[in-house]
């Protein structure tokens, strides 16, 4: 009550908040960097801020104009955007925004993962928030953070306005590794746009609604590599894809997806596929990949594609527990609208013989440590049995990384057996 001047709050389980401490902001941010160079931030705690009703004016660390600056070892909680880019109005201000590290920081919110995707889809466009939007200049890095509990983890593409040709519109030039991105209610990574040298590479995605989102990628290329998703029906965001793609009308990037492994056990009714087209996805060259869906047999698809040119599949294992029949609608794999109407495939000799894919891949259970029900990371490592030993193909500057090879080939997914 403005004219009162006086504040009314009810708190979880109707606690008194005369008894508890009760934390009002006072400003907008916790610190901004504007037009700033070589500043470092180490070890700082930033919460609760934000006084209006704008969602854009509730950040942690607001960066305008700044460039080569870390940001290392913070806690940033309570806010709507822990690290943002921003230059407005339009028309933005693209230079001054280089060369900036994210790392080691942990970076949440506690309500958006509780609250349905739906409800966020409906309200205004500013109320998506994120741990960090980044969607300026080129050369940003975001490494070792623990990125979760916020509706979206890194956005770091910008559509509209011809921002998807645009490199220093769309986070060009960047690497975003070792993160653990978790109880994301939408997109752990989100490079959509020009998606131009982005590398997403070595990260943990845990109850993320999709890992990554390639929406559209319109100059490329974009490099996907050793990147685990393990989504079980027990957490609180319920897991729906590794790879969401779109294409812009001219879209021109490739998308290389090398050495991932996918796993998504799922509930009845609910729909998965390692590979979710959002529109007419292109370009997208998969190799040495492990995608997994285990649950009942309806509506769990390997990949879910609309036109079936300007793909490159194989040298990947690719599993299902239950394959269903056209009656169930539960395919290995669907091309919609291919040659006027929809394709189902429902094994990897029918990629083979129709498409033409996957002539080296596999078709069996990968024998994770963790067996039919991993419940981390470290059990989606291979054993010695696993048909995805030695089976994938060597892919230079790729395979040769990572301690390297250790048998008679590349080993398909994140992992290589005997683990180092």
């Amino acid at each position: 009550d403005k004219e009162a001047a006086r504040l009314s709050v009810r708190l979880p389980g109707r606690a008194d908040p005369d008894e508890l401490g009760v934390q009002v902001p006072e400003f907008n941010h916790g610190v901004v960097l504007a037009d700033s160079q070589y500043i470092i931030l180490d070890g700082l705690t930033i919460r609760h801020y934000g006084v209006g009703h704008d969602e854009r004016d509730s950040y942690g660390i607001k960066v305008r104009r700044s460039s080569n600056c870390v940001v290392r070892n913070c806690v940033i909680y309570g806010v709507n955007y822990g690290i943002r880019y921003h230059d407005w109005p339009q028309p933005r201000n693209v230079d001054g925004y280089d060369n900036n590290t994210f790392e080691r920081n942990d970076i949440y919110d506690v309500g958006p993962a509780g609250v349905s995707w739906q409800f966020y889809k409906a309200t205004p466009p500013d109320f998506e928030c994120a741990t960090i939007q980044c969607q300026l200049g080129r050369g940003t890095v975001i490494r070792h953070n623990k990125l979760h509990g916020s509706f979206g983890g890194v956005k770091n593409g910008s559509l509209g306005d011809g921002n998807v040709h645009h490199p220093r519109l769309s986070g060009a030039d960047m690497d975003v590794y070792g993160n653990e991105f978790y109880d994301l209610r939408d997109d752990g990574v989100e490079p959509d746009g020009s998606c131009n040298n982005v590398r997403i590479w070595h990260n943990a995605f845990y109850g993320v609604n999709q890992a990554i989102s390639n929406c559209p990628n319109t100059m490329g290329p974009a490099y996907v590599v050793r990147n685990v998703f393990l989504g079980r029906p027990d957490m609180l965001v319920r897991p729906y894809s590794f790879l969401k793609f779109s294409a812009a009308e001219d879209s021109q990037g490739t998308t290389f997806v090398y050495h991932n492994t996918f796993f998504n056990a799922r509930r009845s009714g609910e729909f998965t596929a390692a590979l979710a087209r959002s529109t007419d996805g292109r370009y997208f060259r998969l190799r040495n990949n492990v995608l997994v869906v285990r649950g009942v047999p309806d509506h769990t698809e390997i990949a879910q594609l609309l036109q079936r040119e300007h793909h490159d599949f194989d040298y990947d294992l690719l599993y299902k527990d239950r394959v269903g029949e056209k009656e169930n609608f539960d395919p290995f794999l669907q091309i919609a609208g291919a040659n006027g109407k929809n394709m189902y495939l429902y094994d990897l000799q029918g990629m083979r013989s129709e498409l033409g894919w996957e002539m080296h891949g596999v078709e069996a259970d990968p024998q994770f440590v963790g067996g039919a029900n991993p419940m981390s990371a470290a059990d989606l490592h291979l054993t010695e049995g696993s048909p995805a030993v030695d089976a994938g193909l060597w892919i230079p500057n790729i395979s040769d990384g990572w301690g390297g090879v250790r048998g008679a080939g590349p080993d398909m997914g994140a992992f290589e057996w005997p683990d180092e």
